[in-house]
């Protein structure tokens, strides 16, 4: 459930910053957009008792864009298991709905959604909010890194980016003029599953600019110039990951954790793919993957459903079906694979050390995701306690759970003088909470550095962050459409994450310590750590050479 951008704050965003042609969107082109970013992110700030204090917020989150994998690599599609050319289907919940409703919020909810398809099949979903004056128009494309070839790694993006910028019918300057006069904005963007475009504007422009943004999609120039343009910030954008060791540590990291996986095709591109691509190769991709059946339509905000449903009948509902093959589910991710450490040296990073290391994660329609969410949220208290407040071992650090197709999570340690402790230290914390304990949401004076309590006894607070930081998801026209297009394209039904909320109050003390054990105990995690030669010789493989436990 997660959706598109990264704050600037967040030294771990690993891609390029979406092409924007308002100056108001390009001001405000990062910020959270999914519900687990924010729950995260209200997490690491909340203040639970005396002894937490505001953190940096530094973890990962569900956008961090995937890396190439090694040269030999060798997988192919035939590898990844089965694909389709059906339209997305938005119904694959009726049966859960009609039983029984979770909660009033849900039933609101679900019954104000409007879901209806083009006569071309495109299925598209509407949620009408009147008292939002800002229309988020999202035109959707299903496949992500499945679709690129890791020769081709970022051609999807460059593609959607250059498209936005001129259509036949729209020059770059009109496009600009006219976004700038309505304080209007357009940006696209690639993602793990799926790649968006979006328009977003006041509902009295919406007539108005969805004819331009219909073309940059249906009729797109593809100016050379233009392709240059986003091709060299492209490029820029990977020259500056070389030299930032946080960056550099995530990128290492996926080249290993997603090697022979659909993932691996780096959806922001790499040096080697960005400077081989022509124009040519930009229009070729389209001509094979602009096709009906990948796209879905998600319009969120003050609207006429009626009169929308008959505009986008006239500008998409003409686009041809060309059948291209969508890969349903990639393959997961191996969760008895052996952990292991990949030490890299990076000079620049004069006597600190970063490490992530990555793990495979519940789907997110497993009984395990809901437990296991909570389970973040109680780790990042015990992890910071343990880490930063009584050792003084690093900067920040942290856990968190992503929501992919292909599901994994990611322990961070931002800037560490001590990366041969570390990990033993988030081997403690999580032995922890693997043993039913959690940082103290009251302690006594007298408690000392580390106040513990039974989870049984805080999760019902834990619980209510979820809740609150749900209602804060849909506050905002493209936090709603984030969570629709989420569980449209991850469960086939735009009303699944209305369901989060009820099964995570069904999780017991006993459902998140069983998570805990299974997948950060028992699993393997690959680990990366990166630093000046000095920093990262002490740290010994031995000490990775498993999942996490108590030391």
């Amino acid at each position: 459930m997660t959706a598109p951008t990264t704050p600037d704050a967040k030294a771990s965003m690993t891609r390029i910053a979406p092409l924007t042609h308002s100056r108001s969107a390009r001001r405000a082109r990062c910020r959270p957009a999914s519900l687990w970013s924010a729950l995260l992110f209200a997490a690491l700030l909340w203040p639970g008792c005396a002894l937490f204090v505001p953190r940096p917020p530094v973890l990962p989150t569900p956008d961090d864009a995937p890396e190439l994998p090694p040269e030999d690599d060798d997988a192919t599609a035939a590898d990844w298991g089965a694909s389709d050319t059906a339209p997305l289907r938005l119904d694959a919940l009726d049966d859960a709905f009609a039983a029984a409703t979770p909660n009033d919020f849900a039933q609101r909810t679900a019954e104000s959604l409007h879901t209806f398809s083009l006569a071309n099949g495109i299925p598209v979903i509407v949620r009408p909010l009147p008292d939002n004056r800002l229309v988020s128009v999202n035109a959707v494309f299903r496949g992500g890194a499945a679709l690129t070839t890791l020769e081709q790694a970022g051609i999807e993006e460059v593609m959607l980016n250059t498209m936005m910028r001129a259509s036949v019918p729209h020059s770059y300057d009109d496009i600009t003029a006219r976004l700038d006069d309505t304080s209007s904005g357009m940006e696209c963007r690639a993602h793990f599953d799926y790649a968006t475009c979006t328009l977003r504007t006041l509902d009295r422009y919406v007539d108005d600019l969805l004819p331009l943004f219909a073309a940059g999609l249906l009729q797109p120039r593809f100016d050379e110039a233009d392709f240059r343009f986003i091709l060299a910030e492209a490029r820029l954008a990977q020259q500056g990951i070389q030299q930032d060791p946080w960056r550099k540590t995530a990128q290492v990291l996926n080249e290993h954790f997603f090697a022979n996986h659909p993932y691996a095709a780096r959806l922001d591109g790499t040096e080697a793919s960005l400077a081989n691509m022509t124009l040519n190769d930009v229009r070729e991709h389209y001509a094979r993957t602009f096709s009906a059946n990948r796209m879905l339509l998600v319009v969120v905000g003050n609207v006429d459903v009626a009169a929308l449903r008959t505009a986008l009948e006239g500008h998409f509902g003409a686009i041809p079906d060309h059948a291209v093959p969508v890969l349903r589910t990639p393959p997961a991710f191996a969760h008895d694979a052996a952990s292991r450490l990949v030490k890299v040296p990076f000079a620049a990073s004069r006597g600190v050390a970063y490490l992530r290391g990555d793990f495979a994660a519940p789907a997110v329609d497993h009984p395990d995701y809901p437990a296991l969410l909570l389970a973040a949220h109680m780790l990042n208290d015990l992890l910071f306690n343990v880490v930063r407040d009584q050792h003084g071992a690093a900067y920040s650090v942290g856990m968190g759970v992503r929501s992919f197709k292909a599901n994994y999570g990611s322990f961070s340690v931002y800037k560490t003088t001590q990366p041969q402790q570390v990990k033993q230290l988030i081997d403690s914390a999580v032995a922890t909470l693997a043993a039913g304990q959690v940082m103290s949401m009251a302690p006594e004076p007298d408690a000392g550095p580390a106040p513990r309590q039974p989870i049984a006894e805080a999760i019902d607070v834990y619980k209510a962050m979820y809740t609150n930081n749900t209602y804060r998801g849909v506050a905002t026209t493209r936090g709603v459409a984030s969570l629709l297009i989420n569980a449209a394209v991850l469960r086939e039904d735009p009303r699944a994450w209305l369901l989060e909320m009820d099964r995570v109050q069904a999780v017991t003390p006993d459902d998140i310590m069983r998570a805990v054990r299974h997948w950060l105990v028992e699993g393997g995690i690959t680990w990366v750590v990166l630093g000046a030669d000095d920093v990262i010789d002490p740290v010994r493989q031995s000490d990775f050479a498993k999942g996490t436990a108590a030391p």
